[in-house]
């Protein structure tokens, strides 16, 4: 499991006021950060198929993260 980036800045900082508006400024500005470096789900699809792991799933499983899993090919 692993951030998803959302699809603007105004939409990752709405994330951070949402689930981190009580943590210190550093906290915050590095979840920001961590949001805005992840990858989207149509890439990780792509570095999947890149690296013959087709086997593995992607799922969006909230608002912010997405989690791959699955058998691993033989």
């Amino acid at each position: 499991m692993d951030l998803m980036r959302p699809s603007s800045l105004e939409q990752a900082q709405k994330m951070v006021q949402r689930y981190a508006d009580a943590e210190p400024e550093a906290l915050k500005r590095d979840f920001h950060n961590s949001l805005c470096a992840a990858y989207r789900p149509e890439e990780v699809r792509e570095q999947l198929a890149q690296c013959g792991l087709e086997t593995l799933q992607l799922e969006v499983v909230s608002d912010r993260h997405l989690i791959v899993w699955g058998p691993l090919p033989n």
